[in-house]
């Protein structure tokens, strides 16, 4: 079955290319992904597979019967990104881009889906297919799902969900034992400080030298407060504040990511961040 399943991938390829490209060209932001899910539920009903919508926009499909299940799972959202890639599959929605792969884990699902239905007399139990919405954002699809009942009648025993790898040779799939990708905690940060004259900074409380300053000593939490044998990192991505180039605005708003794979180090770095934070833009009398 093993072999016959790798023949028939590669006849579908073709297909497969046709998907993704079309996924490819219409990509939707989180939550929003309503013609992706039409497109699905469209793909899904064409091979005869029973499906049910939920979090308005996520599918789950069932092939096979019986107690027995496990899972397979596919993201289906987009990111914020502006596409200048020049290829004639393009994303044909400005500033919205497949630029992590999702359209493709998309793809990969609707012909395993395809692929398992032809072969649905020889499973032993029943195949979920799960197509969720939302997974750029924090809290994401998967908890919605989770409280209108995607995982249960039946309960899978175990979820299969993979995320391709550009950086990986062609053909190759990676695994380790234990976990593989980290926690993903998203920052964000309001410095309030007091506006003034550029020309008068006396008189105000500057809200971006204590965001500036901030980036370089939150680096702390990475570089002298974790365990260099525990893989973790925390990156500012984004620092918006001011309208004008001779007025120190009042407030600093900044953006950022934490990642993790040791639950007790990711604790610690929340009241890290928060006491740092704090402690910081004080001594620049400003909040944070």
């Amino acid at each position: 079955m093993t072999m016959l399943l790798i023949d028939r991938a590669e006849e579908l390829f073709p297909v497969m290319q046709q998907t993704r490209r079309h996924l490819h060209q219409h990509p939707e932001l989180s939550f929003v992904e309503f013609e992706t899910s039409k497109f699905i539920q469209a793909r899904l009903t064409e091979l005869g597979i029973p499906f049910r919508v939920v979090a308005n926009t996520g599918v789950v499909a069932h092939v096979g019967s019986g107690t027995s299940c496990v899972a397979l799972r596919a993201d289906i959202d987009a990111l914020p990104i502006l596409e200048e890639t020049g290829l004639a599959f393009a994303s044909k929605n400005p500033g919205v881009m497949h630029a992590c792969g999702h359209d493709t884990h998309t793809t990969m699902l609707l012909a395993a889906a395809q692929m398992l239905k032809e072969r649905e007399s020889e499973l032993g139990g029943v195949v979920k297919l799960i197509f969720q919405p939302g997974e750029e954002q924090t809290p994401g699809g998967a908890i919605i799902m989770i409280a209108e009942g995607a995982l249960e009648d039946p309960v899978p025993s175990m979820i299969f969900g993979q995320h391709i790898d550009p950086g990986a040779p062609y053909g190759t799939i990676s695994f380790v034992s234990g976990a593989m990708l980290a926690s993903a905690d998203e920052l964000y940060w309001t410095i309030r400080g007091f506006g003034a004259h550029a020309a008068q900074p006396h008189l105000g409380k500057d809200p971006v030298y204590a965001a500036a300053g901030l980036v370089h000593h939150l680096q702390s939490l990475v570089t002298k407060n974790r365990n260099p044998l525990n893989p973790g990192v925390m990156t500012i991505t984004a620092i918006h504040g001011g309208t004008a180039n001779n007025i120190i605005p009042d407030v600093v708003e900044m953006k950022g990511t934490l990642r993790s794979f040791d639950q007790a180090w990711r604790e610690q770095a929340w009241d890290f961040l928060e006491r740092q934070t704090r402690d910081y833009c004080a001594l620049h009398g400003c909040d944070g």
